[in-house]
C-alpha cells in the first residue's frame, strides 16, 4: 500500500511503502513519517516492528545465558520521483524507542554514514517482542533531498544476535587444518594479550600461517605479515563485541534486495536455478518473487554475500569471528559442532511437516545435534535436496543440541550452507580492516570497500582473501561441519555454488 501524507507549509508529497517484511516470524509495518523539521532537514521514519523467539540474558556465563541479546537492524532507503533507491543516512540522535525495548546508534560505516540502528530488548527476558511507534530520524539534509521532493521510503530489518567482548578459544586440536598453538597442536586462548596463532597444515593457507604463524591481539588486532609487531589494528579478531546475524540470508532477503538496486546491478547478481530447492526464485526485475521467503538462500558466495553487506551497512565476518561466535567462552571440544558438543544426528533422510509456507517442523529426531547433511532427499513438504528454512530447528524450552544453536543463539552455522567470510590464511584477507558497508555499491553490483576480503570489480575473477567455514547438506562426511574445520578456510572461489550460503555481521 501506498500513503500520501502533507506535511508542515511545504507541500511534500511521501509515499510510504507498508509492505510487512518478514524473514522468521519478523515484521515491519504501518510505516510513516512524522515531526519533520524544515530548520535542520530531519523527519522520523515511523514504524511497528514485533518478532518471535526474542531473549535478553542476564550474562551468567552458561550457554544461553551469556551477556547477550538479540536484536534487528533497522536501516531504511528512499527513492525521489520513482529514481533508484538510495540509502538514508540516519541521525546520531533523536530516535525513539518505545517502552521495553532500546534503539542503539552503532559505530558509523566507512564513510562515517550512520546506515542504520539496532533495536533490542531493555531488560533480561524471552518472548515474543511486539513494539509499536518505533521512530528512527532521516537526516533527508545530509542525503540532499529536497523539502518539496516527491519521496518513497522501505524500511528494512535484519535479524541479528550481540557477541559480547571477552576471550574465546581458536581451534579444537584435531579437525582438519585447524588453528594452534605454537609447538602444539592445542587450541589457542584469544585474549587482549598477544599471542601467535598457527594452523594444522591445508592446501589453501600461506606459508606464514602454517609457518611462524601470525601475531593476535584481541584488542588491537593483527601483525599481517608476522609475529612481532601488530600492523592492522582493526582486523576483526572476534575477541571486541559485535553482531552477527541470527541467520544466513533468506530467499525473501535476497528478492528484497535484488528489488531496491539498479538494474544493471541486479543483472550481476540475480541468479536462478532449479536444483537443490533453489527453483522457487522467479520474476523479473523489480518484482523478483520468491515462494518460500523463509529458506536459506543458496547459489550464494563471496562476491554476492559483500554486495549483500554493502547495501545493508554490514559487512564479511572474519573467521576469527565465527569460532567466537559459536564456541563463546567456553574450552573447545574436540570435533566440536556449532552447539557445544561432538555428537550429531545420524545422515538421514529428514521429514518435513507442513507446507513450507514459514511454520514447517522437521519431525526427525535431531535430539543429538541438528546438523543438516548428507545429501539426503526430505520427505514431505517441497522434498528435494537442499537448504531449509532458517531456524527450523529452533523450538522453545529446548537445548542447544536439538536447535542447533550456538553459544550466542545464532542458528544453522553448523551444516545448512558454506559460508563465505575472511580468512586469516593469507595477506589478502589480513589486510580486512573492519570497515563496514555505506548502503551504496558501486553502479557495476559489487560491494565498494576495498579493504574487503576479496575486493574485486568482477564476480569471475579472484575472490583472495576469502573462504568457507561451517560444511553444507550436500556432504557425506560431518567433519566439514565442524567449527574448527579450516580445510576450506582460505579457498577464495568468487563463483556462487548450489551449497554456498552468506552471513553479515557489524562491530558494535
Amino acid at each position: 500500500m501506498k500513503y500520501i501524507y502533507q506535511l508542515g507549509i511545504v507541500l511534500i508529497y511521501l509515499l510510504i511503502l507498508s509492505l510487512p517484511l518478514s524473514a522468521n516470524n519478523l515484521v515491519l509495518d504501518n510505516t510513516a513519517l512524522s515531526d519533520i523539521d524544515y530548520s535542520t532537514h530531519m523527519v522520523n521514519i515511523k514504524y511497528d516492528i514485533s518478532w518471535e523467539n526474542s531473549w535478553r540474558n542476564n550474562g551468567d556465563g552458561t550457554e544461553f545465558s551469556a551477556d547477550n541479546w538479540d536484536a534487528v537492524w533497522v536501516f531504511a532507503k528512499y527513492r525521489v520521483s520513482g529514481g533508484d533507491w538510495l540509502h538514508c543516512t540516519l541521525a546520531t540522535d533523536g530516535h525513539t524507542a518505545p517502552a521495553g525495548s532500546v534503539i542503539e546508534n552503532p559505530s558509523t560505516g566507512s564513510d562515517n554514514r550512520q546506515t542504520g540502528v539496532f533495536v533490542y530488548r531493555n531488560a533480561t527476558g524471552f518472548g515474543s517482542n511486539n513494539w509499536d511507534n518505533c521512530k528512527i530520524r532521516w537526516n533527508y539534509g545530509t542525503d540532499n533531498v529536497a523539502d518539496d521532493a516527491d519521496v518513497e521510503i522501505r524500511v528494512f530489518g535484519i535479524e541479528m544476535c550481540f557477541v559480547p567482548e571477552g576471550d574465546f578459544y581458536l581451534g579444537d586440536g584435531i579437525s582438519s587444518g585447524t588453528f594452534r598453538q605454537t609447538g602444539s597442536n592445542v587450541p589457542v586462548l584469544i585474549s587482549d594479550a598477544p599471542v601467535v596463532v598457527k594452523c594444522s597444515n591445508t592446501v589453501n593457507d600461506d606459508s606464514q600461517l602454517e609457518g611462524d604463524g601470525i601475531l593476535v591481539d584481541g584488542d588491537d588486532g593483527i601483525d599481517e605479515d608476522g609475529t612481532t609487531t601488530i600492523s592492522n589494528p582493526d582486523y576483526p579478531t572476534g575477541y571486541k563485541a559485535f553482531y552477527c546475524m541470527k541467520y544466513e540470508i533468506t530467499q525473501g532477503q535476497w528478492v528484497d534486495f535484488c528489488n531496491t538496486i539498479t538494474s544493471s546491478q541486479a543483472s550481476k547478481l540475480w541468479y536462478l536455478n532449479d536444483t537443490d530447492r533453489h527453483g522457487t526464485l522467479g520474476g523479473s526485475y523489480p518484482y523478483y518473487t520468491t515462494t518460500r521467503q523463509d529458506r536459506n538462500k543458496s547459489f550464494l558466495g563471496i562476491v554476492n554475500g559483500m554486495a549483500y553487506s554493502d547495501w545493508a551497512g554490514l559487512r564479511p565476518m572474519t573467521e576469527l569471528e565465527f569460532e567466537k561466535a559459536c564456541r563463546g567462552s567456553q574450552s573447545a571440544v574436540a570435533r566440536e559442532y556449532a552447539w557445544g558438543t561432538n555428537t550429531v544426528c545420524p545422515s538421514v533422510p529428514m521429514t518435513i511437516v507442513g507446507t513450507e509456507n514459514g511454520t514447517e517442523t522437521i519431525s526427525t529426531d535431531v535430539s543429538n545435534g541438528a546438523c543438516l547433511y548428507g545429501n539426503n532427499s526430505f520427505i514431505g513438504g517441497d522434498g528435494g535436496i537442499g537448504p531449509l528454512r532458517a531456524g527450523i530447528f529452533a523450538r522453545s524450552a529446548t537445548d542447544r543440541k536439538s536447535s542447533g544453536a550456538t553459544y550466542f543463539g545464532i542458528m544453522e552455522m553448523s551444516g545448512s550452507l558454506w559460508e563465505s567470510m575472511g580468512t586469516l590464511g593469507n595477506a589478502t584477507g589480513r589486510g580486512f580492516a573492519g570497515s563496514h558497508g555505506d548502503g551504496i555499491m558501486s553502479a557495476d553490483g559489487y560491494a565498494n570497500i576495498s579493504d574487503w576480503p576479496g575486493y574485486i570489480s568482477n564476480k569471475n575473477s579472484g575472490a583472495t582473501g576469502s573462504g568457507f567455514r561451517g560444511g553444507a547438506y550436500y556432504f557425506q562426511d560431518a567433519n566439514y561441519e565442524c567449527i574448527s574445520h579450516r580445510v576450506h578456510a582460505a579457498y577464495g572461489e568468487p563463483v556462487p555454488y548450489y551449497d554456498g550460503g552468506f552471513r553479515a555481521c557489524r562491530s558494535k
